[in-house]
């Protein structure tokens, strides 16, 4: 694979992102997550005062670790972020989540994750593995 297409592969894995932001994630207590689309949890999740706060901390490790992605600077660290946020976004799955439903204060369990779960998940994932690849095309080149 060829370093181009590995930065296409992370320009996918950004978009894939970026569409996450733009669908539903979950269900909670039966009912739709109105308003909890990726966007909103993405900017809004760091107000779950619970463990949840550490769980969003997936979102700024992606984010980071893609950058560290694209500019080559530390591969092996964006492997430790990507892997991190990985861990950290399965985790939501894991857990009986209680978010954070309005000001007032009141929280309602996730009971359902829609696609946009799965596509942030899916994203995590992805650039773990390719950066995973791109470190070991890498470690090969500076052997050679």
């Amino acid at each position: 694979m060829t370093d181009r297409q590995l930065k296409s592969f992370g320009v996918l894995i950004g978009i894939l992102f970026l569409i996450s932001t733009t669908m539903e994630c979950f269900t909670m207590e039966g009912r739709d997550a109105t308003g909890y689309y990726g966007f909103v949890a993405l900017l809004l999740g760091w107000m779950n005062l619970n463990y949840l706060i550490i769980i969003w901390f997936a979102n700024p490790l992606f984010l980071i670790s893609l950058v560290m992605y694209f500019t080559r600077e530390d591969l092996k660290l964006s492997l430790i972020l990507s892997v991190v946020s990985s861990i950290l976004a399965f985790s939501f799955f894991l857990i009986d989540a209680e978010v954070l439903i309005n000001e007032a204060g009141h929280y309602k369990t996730v009971d359902r994750y829609l696609l946009g779960y799965w596509l942030w998940l899916f994203s995590h994932i992805w650039l773990f593995i390719m950066t995973l690849i791109r470190l070991k095309r890498q470690q090969k080149t500076t052997q050679s």
